[in-house]
């Protein structure tokens, strides 16, 4: 990275001069919270869909016959929705945000340089002809130059292809929930080099990150390039998340130019800079959260008809415990979540304790099976009484020690796993 005479930073390698010069670009910086430039080398990053997930726990529960602790040789199939890149060119712009979808962190690359740099500066908005779009159960709308065109409403390209801008509402990224815009700061470097990754870029560059406001709304703004192998091609992004009106998740925008410039950049930012929400986005989840009990979780509404919270005594202790009946009249068919926190450190405690509760009863217990939700390893156990079936498994999240189990009939169980998978991939601490 270079610094001109007027205190802008720019990638030489990219540009023979100053670009914001060229662009009649004066005077500091935006007073927003920014980052140093950082090149980053892109490790492993995977893909985890949760559909199915206590399905495939209750396999390896009832398959395992390996020693405790194993999955008993089972190989789970790979699952990925990233754009194909095996061409060996960039693959398809369109695509890359999937609803609900989650990419596992990669590790921090400790070795890659850290190099203290002035941040960029913001452009002058830049007037367009617009249309607007009404983005459905999004609940919001986008105005883009008439130029632009789509055929869903989500994912928009000008007529030349060289610019791509996706837009979607996000419960969770990276394998972490999304609880407010906080958690895209928290996650960026793992973010970008998941996106990054999913364009099949060898490596890139942070030029700016931030905290923004869009139309009144709390977001949070990432600007990075990229580059693939020997290719001339340089892919810039614009990942901007906005806060919406559910009180979880986020909109996420993002568009991509492709070898167009400073010019292509600022129509995008002045696309995102359009989006206006109208109210809570059409999804089928309401979350629940209770800061006594230091529990939060999504959950279907139409798959719920009762939630209770009670105190359990564990070892002198009262431990909050969140019931979620499927069925409300029948009471003894629940799927339940607890926080341990309070009287035990860990998982394996957690886990412990519940197989040593229910062996007084001289139930026949499964072997534990282990299967890891966004980043979070789940260790469970399953058992059958009559005609219930009995499933439970402990974690720990952000360091703290969670239960969660069920027990159903089978006119329940379809349900009920499904209201568990919901609480095991987004379950967490309340954060303030």
């Amino acid at each position: 990275m270079k610094e001109c005479e007027n205190g802008h930073v720019y990638d030489e390698t990219r540009f023979a001069s100053c670009p914001y010069c060229q662009q009649g670009v004066s005077g500091a910086p935006a007073p927003r919270k920014m980052k140093p430039a950082v090149k980053w080398a892109i490790v492993g990053v995977g893909t985890l869909l949760v559909a199915g997930l206590i399905i495939l726990l209750i396999a390896l529960l009832g398959k395992n016959q390996g020693a405790a602790g194993t999955l008993g040789g089972y190989e789970p199939p790979a699952v990925t929705n990233t754009p194909d890149g095996s061409s060996g060119g960039w693959p398809a712009l369109e695509g890359l945000l999937g609803s609900a979808d989650s990419t596992a962190a990669p590790e921090p690359d400790t070795a890659a340089p850290t190099p203290t740099v002035t941040p960029a500066p913001t452009l002058p908005p830049a007037a367009f002809e617009g249309v607007t779009y009404d983005l459905d159960d999004l609940n919001a709308s986008l105005t883009l130059p008439a130029d632009y065109s789509t055929t869903d409403n989500r994912t928009f390209s000008n007529a030349a292809g060289d610019r791509v801008l996706e837009i979607d509402f996000m419960l969770d990224i990276v394998g972490k929930p999304i609880h407010s815009v906080e958690d895209i700061e928290a996650n960026e470097d793992a973010i970008m080099a998941a996106v990054a990754e999913q364009f099949g870029a060898d490596e890139y560059v942070v030029d700016t990150t931030g905290y923004v406001t869009i139309n009144g709304r709390l977001g949070y703004a990432m600007l990075f390039h990229m580059t693939n192998g020997g290719d001339a091609d340089v892919v810039d992004i614009d990942l901007t998340t906005v806060e919406g009106d559910n009180g979880f998740g986020c909109y996420m925008m993002m568009g991509a130019t492709l070898n167009s410039g400073v010019e292509a950049w600022q129509e995008i930012a002045d696309i995102m800079e359009t989006l206006t929400v109208h109210g809570p986005a059409n999804v089928p989840y309401a979350v629940y959260e209770n800061r006594e009990a230091n529990i939060y979780f999504l959950y279907e509404p139409e798959l719920v008809e009762e939630i209770e919270l009670v105190y359990n005594d564990v070892y002198g202790v009262e431990v909050p415990c969140v019931l979620l009946y499927p069925v409300a009249e029948r009471g003894l068919e629940y799927v339940e979540v607890n926080y341990m926190g309070g009287c035990m450190n860990t998982a394996d405690e957690v886990l412990e304790y519940l197989s040593d509760a229910w062996t007084v009863l001289n139930v026949d217990l499964s072997q534990v099976a282990e299967e890891t939700v966004y980043n979070v390893t789940w260790k469970a156990r399953m058992f059958y009484m009559e005609d219930m079936e009995f499933f439970f498994a402990a974690a720990e999240i952000d360091g703290l020690p969670y239960a969660l189990g069920y027990n159903l009939q089978e006119d329940l169980l379809e349900d009920g796993r499904d209201i568990a998978e919901m609480v095991m991939a987004t379950l967490s601490p309340v954060t303030d």
